[in-house]
Order: C-alpha cells, then sequence, then structure tokens
C-alpha cells in the first residue's frame, strides 16, 4: 500500500463574478426576472464538487441557467469576461481582472459569507523515495509550507 503526503500552500476564496454592466454594476443580478446563465466546472472536477456544495447551502438560489461546462478555470474566467454568465472563479486567478473592473462581485458583500467559499491549496506526493534531486525539492517545500 501506498501513502501520500501533502503540504498545504494556502487558502483561496471561490467566488461568484461576471463582467460588469456600463454603469461597473454585476451584468446579472440574483433575482433578475430571465434566469441568470451560469458558467460551471465539470460535475467531476474538484471545483465544480466545491461549487455544487456551495449552491445547495445557498438558500434562496436565484434561478440559474447553465450555459456552458468546463473543467478549466481559465475558459471560465475567459466566457466570464466576455459577458456570458457568471462563474464561481478562485480568488488568485482573478486579482488582476477584480482590481481592473474587468469582472465584478456577483452578489453584493452582505451575501459574500453565503455565496463565497473556501478552498485549499495543497501538494500531494507518493511517499517512495525519489532520487536526490527530487527529494531535495520536496524538501525545500515542505519547509516553504510550514
Amino acid at each position: 500500500m501506498r501513502l501520500f503526503s501533502d503540504s498545504l500552500l494556502g487558502n483561496t476564496e471561490l467566488r461568484p463574478v461576471c463582467a460588469p454592466d456600463a454603469d461597473g454594476l454585476p451584468r446579472f443580478k440574483p433575482y433578475q426576472a430571465e434566469p441568470v446563465p451560469i458558467l460551471g466546472y465539470s460535475p467531476a472536477a474538484f471545483m465544480g464538487r466545491q461549487v455544487n456544495g456551495l449552491l445547495r447551502a445557498i438558500n434562496d438560489l436565484p434561478r440559474f441557467q447553465p450555459v456552458m461546462e468546463s473543467s478549466l478555470t481559465n475558459l471560465l474566467k475567459v466566457m466570464a469576461l466576455n459577458g456570458s454568465g457568471i462563474a464561481w472563479l478562485p480568488g488568485y486567478a482573478i486579482v488582476d481582472e477584480l482590481a481592473s473592473g474587468q469582472l465584478v462581485d456577483f452578489v453584493n458583500p452582505e451575501k459574500h459569507q453565503e455565496y463565497w467559499g473556501s478552498v485549499e491549496i495543497k501538494l500531494y506526493r507518493n511517499d517512495v523515495r525519489l532520487h536526490a534531486g527530487a527529494e531535495r525539492f520536496w524538501s525545500s517545500l515542505r519547509k516553504r509550507c510550514q
């Protein structure tokens, strides 16, 4: 039986964002008349499972209309940037877009606790002995993660 070890690199928020309208407000609103287009992760993908868990926990869920599914964060980001819908994206992937106003939060600040999630970023490795260079690499990473 092979064992695995992990090292925690950090945490990031998982937040719903979309392109802004002409006034800099979210192009889509949680309770708009028509369904909100959602750009989703594939259900089997790690991020898909995280987002699906968040959606199950929202009490007054808006009417969402799935328009696209992918396991690639960058593809969902591009589609959100071009105004195709909302996407739950990790904070590390949208720092510049939020700062520049290219993407905005889908919900107002008082809803963040309900709509946002948290994701741990970890490195995993098999615990079999590696060649000396690889062992030094993992040793260095472990020290940095502590």
